[in-house]
């Protein structure tokens, strides 16, 4: 379950028409985001409790997983100067399903194929956007010891209010996760994005074999948001822990700050309207492990 709150902050002012004459002002706005997630994985071979933290005896093992879930959220934007008769609230509400299998055929080659869906409603002033988003994704994975090594390709189509939004090529993903002496973990990927590309990192520690603790960050550049042809930066940054009270029940949490800055946004009218975001979300996940 995730729970966010956020500003955007202008770079450009707007101009106010009052009595005293018309002044400029950079007004914020803000907003808050929820969501959560279901997921079930299924271990197609059991793992076996060897005395490794918990969380990490699947991959240790080369466990082959099957899994699928649903997710649900949205979004409140608090414009200023909302209640006027051009201002509104904007507001999202959305739905998705998935469902995929990570194989492993011998003990070094992996298979991945994923799948899914999803649907979003937009309200603001003007918009009424209804948009349904079909994915799919397929890969290799290549262990060497307690590293793996993954390469995949995902695909999205868009339809929009009734029409297909002309397709793009899609992400070229590649990404790593190693472990080491059991107790330490480094991940690291890069994939393409419209425009631009994105990477990021983890470093994890377990101190006991049912609590870890971990330290991530990513940046990325690019056409970031769906139906806007603007060049946009983002950068997240992370905390998190995972402890297992049970040896079948983890509990986890997290925070991350996530700062957007898009520069370079014109107005339909040609206008710019710049602007600098910075988002702070907390996310609480529970998850049972069963025989």
């Amino acid at each position: 379950m995730l729970g966010s709150y956020y500003t955007i902050h202008p770079t450009t002012p707007i101009f106010i028409s009052t009595s005293a004459g018309k002044f400029a002002a950079f007004l914020d706005s803000n907003g808050d985001r929820a969501g959560g997630t279901f997921e079930l994985t299924r271990f197609i071979d059991p793992v076996v409790d060897d005395g490794a933290p918990r969380s990490l005896q699947p991959f240790l093992q080369h466990a082959s997983t099957v899994y699928g879930g649903f997710d649900a959220g949205g979004f409140v934007t608090r414009p200023p100067l909302v209640g006027t008769s051009l201002v509104t609230n904007r507001t999202d509400k959305s739905f998705g399903v998935g469902l995929g299998v990570d194989v492993y055929v011998t003990p070094w080659l992996a298979y991945t194929v994923g799948a899914g869906y999803t649907y979003d409603v937009l309200h603001d002033v003007g918009i009424d956007d209804a948009t349904h988003g079909f994915n799919a994704a397929g890969g290799v994975g290549l262990r060497v010891a307690d590293a793996r090594f993954d390469l995949s390709y995902a695909f999205a189509a868009t339809r929009m209010n009734g029409s297909f939004v002309p397709p793009q090529w899609g992400a070229l993903r590649l990404s790593v996760l190693a472990v080491f002496v059991r107790r330490f973990t480094l991940s690291a990927w890069g994939q393409t994005v419209e425009r631009g590309g994105e990477g990021g990192g983890e470093l994890g520690w377990y101190a006991t074999q049912n609590l870890g603790f971990f330290l991530g960050g990513s940046g990325e550049r690019g056409r970031l948001f769906t139906g806007d042809d603007v060049i946009a930066n983002r950068f997240t940054g992370d905390a998190s822990l995972s402890w297992w009270v049970a040896p079948r029940v983890r509990l986890s949490a997290a925070y991350t700050f996530t700062y957007t800055e898009d520069p370079d946004h014109t107005a339909d009218d040609g206008s710019s309207d710049g602007y600098d975001e910075m988002e702070h979300a907390v996310t609480i996940g529970a998850a049972l492990r069963f025989p």
